[in-house]
């Protein structure tokens, strides 16, 4: 390192003329007043190149999703029937409105849009009693658990690139600090921003909001069973799942290395784990035991595999 150190201030005096060379193209073409600094911010576009890269390779899979989800519509509607069912009597008695069960969801949605855009949350429990807007809402989970999360694992499977990329960024990290690299020359986090489905794919890929064996079913590709209606307790909710401005972290935690039955050694003085967090909560994985901060410890059993 002490090397390294000694070097860059040479390696930088060689980048100088490439720089200035590239500055002047940028101005002219630009008219912005760059500095070589300015133009160091290349560093920028190949961190935009490598998300590039991720993003087409999603891409690739992206169509065979979206039939999948066009194929799964007519069975998931089929099995809101009964539901949108069960409600339809009571908007017909309440309103004297000869409803249909179509009625019934453009009238859930319209509710529903109304809450998000104008945050008039009132009329949605108007429609109904408390129990039925419950159900409601369950059928929305339905739909999203089959058509977006775990009905088909292509849909979660397509941003399987974003994992592996974040995986390799904590593995850089990891021998960037290993080696003692000085501070500004590793990247210590990445953030991507997406859309709420991208969200809802790297939520399953990470396989979390399952149910009892669910995990080892995904691993085989094997069906799982609908998440239960109200007033049954489930773990799949989609306004848990993936509310507005949602988010998922991967921490990484550097924790001491020691031996006996509740630490793991790595032959090295400190053991690093995965730490994951949705919606600023810390939230059990699967495969991956939540890291046990509550006494400064840290008591992990399974390292983030994927």
């Amino acid at each position: 390192m002490g090397y390294m150190k000694r070097k860059e201030p040479d390696v930088e005096k060689q980048k100088e003329p490439i720089l200035e060379h590239v500055k002047s193209a940028l101005l002219k073409r630009y008219r912005l007043n760059f500095t070589k600094q300015d133009v160091s911010l290349w560093f920028l576009c190949k961190q935009e190149a490598s998300l590039l890269k991720i993003t087409n390779h999603a891409c690739q899979r992206f169509n065979e999703a979206e039939d999948y989800g066009k194929r799964k519509e007519p069975d998931v509607d089929k099995k809101k029937e009964p539901i949108l069912e069960h409600v339809m009597p009571a908007l017909v008695n309440r309103y004297h409105l000869n409803c249909t069960k179509q009625d019934v969801s453009s009238l859930w949605f319209l509710c529903k849009q109304e809450a998000s855009l104008l945050n008039i949350t009132n009329h949605a429990h108007q429609l109904s009693n408390e129990v039925k807007v419950y159900l409601l809402e369950g059928t929305d989970d339905l739909e999203g658990f089959v058509v977006k999360g775990y009905g088909e694992s292509i849909s979660y499977k397509m941003r399987l690139p974003l994992l592996k990329d974040g995986v390799q960024l904590m593995k850089d990290a990891i021998i960037a600090k290993e080696e003692n690299y000085p501070d500004g020359t590793y990247e210590k986090a990445r953030l991507p921003f997406a859309n709420a489905e991208t969200l809802v794919h790297f939520t399953c890929l990470l396989g979390l909001f399952l149910e009892g064996s669910d995990f080892e079913k995904i691993q085989q590709e094997e069906p799982l069973d609908l998440p239960l209606m109200p007033p049954q307790k489930r773990n799949w909710k989609g306004g848990l799942v993936a509310p507005f401005a949602s988010n998922n972290m991967l921490v990484l935690q550097q924790c001491p290395g020691k031996t006996g039955d509740n630490w793991i050694s790595q032959g090295q003085n400190s053991s690093y784990f995965v730490q994951v967090l949705h919606n600023e909560a810390p939230v059990s994985m699967p495969e991956a035991p939540l890291l046990n901060l509550t006494n400064k410890s840290c008591h992990f059993s399974r390292k983030l595999r994927y």
